[in-house]
């Protein structure tokens, strides 16, 4: 194949396909799935789960550590940095109280 038929190809395939806004669907997507859990059982048990909000904060870290990477932005590797920080400490917060309770 070449070049322009592949081209061809994939703009038919990505027809009416807008890439960033199906990301902001994804990540709020990813959200509600980390979010609703978390209220739930903050509601029903009392039990403040960080290990959610430490996947849900992953999540987001390596998005931006990736486009920061694969777009040369300072601006998203720093807010990845950031992101991955926020995610260690909740993931450690998780441990912690699975090891002292028995319970995430």
């Amino acid at each position: 194949m070449d070049k322009e038929k592949i081209l061809e190809m994939s703009r038919k395939e990505n027809m009416n396909v807008d890439l960033y806004e199906l990301e902001i669907i994804g990540g709020t997507i990813a959200g509600i799935l980390c979010f609703a859990p978390y209220l739930a059982e903050e509601i029903i048990t009392g039990n403040k789960n960080s290990s959610l909000w430490g996947i849900f904060c992953t999540f987001i870290a390596v998005d931006s550590l990736y486009k920061g990477i694969k777009l040369k932005k300072k601006s998203s590797i720093i807010f990845g940095v950031v992101w991955l920080c926020i995610a260690i400490v909740s993931v450690t917060k998780a441990v912690i109280t699975f090891v002292n309770t028995g319970r995430t």
